[in-house]
């Protein structure tokens, strides 16, 4: 039997200025040892986000999330890093969307990807997990319907692991010299999204590292 999923509102938030609000998680698991594992790569990646437009985390207990929030124009955005570990990530995500009452086309899920090479970036709007807990612990609890963005993790060092052997594993010392590229175009992506008002994210493959 078919698991119902009832979906937050699709009515957009909007403040007393009519200013749109977008929600950008980042997926990893909470603490300190696990911080630069690969299954980390939406943490660090949302980390910068947040750094570079002068803002800082906050725990909400009541969202099981560390929130941040600042403006990109006339833009608001939300950054959560749910704290309920990988497995129940929708938890943190659903309690975000339906308290701000934000419009699933303006949530925004950066995560790792064991299917890409690592210099690779994949955006897309809905489809499966494809294996991987947290967006299905998401699709779980709002379906399928958000935008995605992807980053590569695979490499030659590790190809012959499984995704499960690998996922908490830490970067490699050269992998993260490549971590502000990374940064630069994951950021990227997010501000053209944001910026075009558009409902659906492109989907797309980009490359942060070129030899």
């Amino acid at each position: 039997m078919q698991k119902k999923i009832n979906t937050p509102s699709v009515t957009s938030f909007y403040s007393l200025n009519s200013t749109p609000v977008y929600l950008v998680v980042g997926l990893g698991n909470p603490g300190e040892k696990y911080k630069l594992n690969y299954h980390n790569a939406g943490f660090l990646s949302v980390d910068d986000l947040v750094s570079k437009n002068n803002s800082s985390w906050h725990l909400k207990n009541s969202f099981n999330a560390e929130v941040s929030e600042f403006y990109l124009n006339d833009n608001k955005i939300i950054g959560i890093k749910p704290n309920t570990f990988m497995n129940n990530s929708g938890d943190a995500v659903r309690k975000v969307l339906d308290f701000y009452k934000i419009n699933l086309s303006n949530l925004i899920v950066v995560y790792d990807d064991f299917d890409l090479e690592f210099g690779t970036i994949r955006t897309r709007f809905d489809g499966s997990s494809g294996g991987h807990n947290g967006i299905e612990s998401i699709i779980n609890s709002i379906g399928e319907k958000f935008n995605r963005i992807r980053i590569g993790i695979r490499s030659d060092t590790n190809a012959i692991l499984s995704a499960s052997d690998i996922v908490l594993k830490n970067f490699s010392k050269d992998e993260q010299l490549h971590f502000a590229d990374l940064y630069k175009e994951v950021n990227s992506i997010i501000y053209e999204f944001v910026h075009s008002h558009s409902d659906n994210i492109n989907a797309e493959t980009r490359s942060f590292i070129f030899k």
